[in-house]
């Protein structure tokens, strides 16, 4: 979608390849939450999120929100015709120590 998705310099650099398999990039900020939320608000991201569950969906608002992110899960699982099981199967395997993996 050409989209970018903001992430901290501590998260798997298989960010960027899924990023890129999407037609999106990937803005790297620092640590803390508020960076991200900050990154979330520039123009040109349409995700952030980092590996301690904060999730971004700034045309929501660039704040984590656990309800827009549960209605995005819907909306995935509706549009793909695929159970949540199977998407979650498909996504890379990765450790909060920042190694990943493909599938």
């Amino acid at each position: 979608t050409g989209a970018a998705v903001a992430v901290p310099v501590s998260c798997p650099l298989a960010c960027e390849r899924l990023a890129a398999e999407a037609g999106g990039s990937v803005r790297r900020t620092p640590h803390a939450l508020p960076a991200l939320m900050a990154a979330a608000s520039q123009e040109g991201v349409g995700f952030a999120g980092d590996a301690h569950g904060a999730l971004i969906w700034p045309a929501f608002m660039p704040a984590p929100d656990a309800l827009i992110t549960f209605c995005k899960a819907l909306e995935l699982v509706a549009t793909t015709g695929r159970p949540l099981a199977d998407i979650v199967d498909s996504l890379p395997e990765w450790s909060p120590r920042g190694s990943a993996r493909g599938p």
